[in-house]
């Protein structure tokens, strides 16, 4: 099969513009149908097509057309993403610094000290709002689905899926272990290995927000390797690349180890910094539409380069 990244934009119908999926059938294919082709290529949920059938938003040849429908050769298929919004308030006190955009994802920079959904206690001016705003200025429209999350003062790329199919293949291959999310973190002390793996379960403090190793948690595992180390500030530099996704992991399993990050106050960071020096800094994934190996890198920010600088250790080093 023939498969293009939609150069541009569909036609959902009624004159509005949205994210759509196109290929060209060739003859291996012949005699099956679009159902059968479609999740072959895609393992796409039989629920989620159901949806586009419903909606009219399956085509073939230009023209709506049934699952069950059996193209020919050359024939061109298109599923059209649905409309959809979010509502939240547009907020223009933060920048939106997109690092990879295309018609059915976003990855961003995201700065340190802004949370990235509305949440209790902070349900204005978040990420979530930001990207309403930055919707109007380029003149898009879509629901924010967030791929991955970041907490608060932790910095880097975070991922957001501009319809459902982008969220759904990119989380499915997150738990596959088949997305590489590497982190850079400054630590207090050195750990006792240069480079290792933490195989720990973490879980839930009852009436807290925080975690901690215990058993019963859920399995979760961080890869780490030293990658700079300072004797006079007793910090180093950690290449952490996570292997499960849990809340606080990363922080949870360096406390674990003897090495919680700087300024993490709440896993024992100390004041040594005005926040956690984590940033989310690589990310390496197969696009699901143009099965493309996507690769991206965050530039570090200004307080943990400012380490580096003082550390007399290259940015390429890290």
């Amino acid at each position: 099969m023939k498969l293009n990244l939609a150069k541009g934009s569909f036609d959902d119908g009624k004159g509005l513009s949205v994210a759509g999926i196109k290929y060209v059938v060739e003859h291996n294919f012949e005699n099956r149908s679009i159902k059968s082709i479609i999740k072959r290529e895609y393992s796409i949920s039989s629920r989620f097509l159901s949806k586009l059938k419903q909606e009219d938003l399956i085509r073939l040849n230009g023209k709506p057309a049934k699952n069950w429908f059996t193209p020919k050769a050359g024939d061109v298929i298109e599923l059209v993403m649905p409309k959809e919004s979010s509502y939240f308030t547009p907020y223009s006190g933060i920048e939106i610094n997109a690092v990879y955009e295309d018609e059915h994802l976003l990855v961003i920079d995201k700065p340190a000290g802004i949370v990235v959904h509305p949440t209790h206690g902070y349900e204005e001016n978040t990420i979530a709002h930001a990207l309403i705003h930055y919707m109007d200025t380029v003149g898009e429209e879509f629901k924010i689905r967030f791929i991955n999350r970041l907490d608060m003062d932790t910095t880097g790329l975070l991922m957001i899926a501009k319809n459902q199919f982008i969220q759904n293949a990119v989380v499915s291959e997150m738990k596959r272990g088949n997305v590489e999310k590497r982190y850079l973190a400054v630590v207090h002390g050195l750990p006792c290995n240069r480079e290792g793996i933490i195989d720990a379960p973490i879980k839930a403090v009852e009436g807290e927000p925080r975690r901690q190793v215990m058993e019963g948690g859920k399995p979760s595992i961080t890869e780490y390797k030293v990658v700079g180390v300072s004797d006079e500030l007793n910090v180093s530099f950690l290449d952490v690349r996570l292997h499960t996704g849990r809340t606080h992991q990363i922080r949870v399993h360096l406390k674990h180890i003897g090495c919680p990050i700087l300024g993490d106050e709440f896993y024992g960071g100390k004041e040594s910094a005005d926040r956690q020096l984590l940033h989310s800094r690589y990310l390496r994934f197969t696009h699901p539409v143009s099965k493309k190996i996507v690769e991206l890198t965050a530039n570090l920010p200004d307080d943990i380069a400012s380490i580096l600088t003082h550390m007399q250790m290259s940015k390429q080093y890290i």
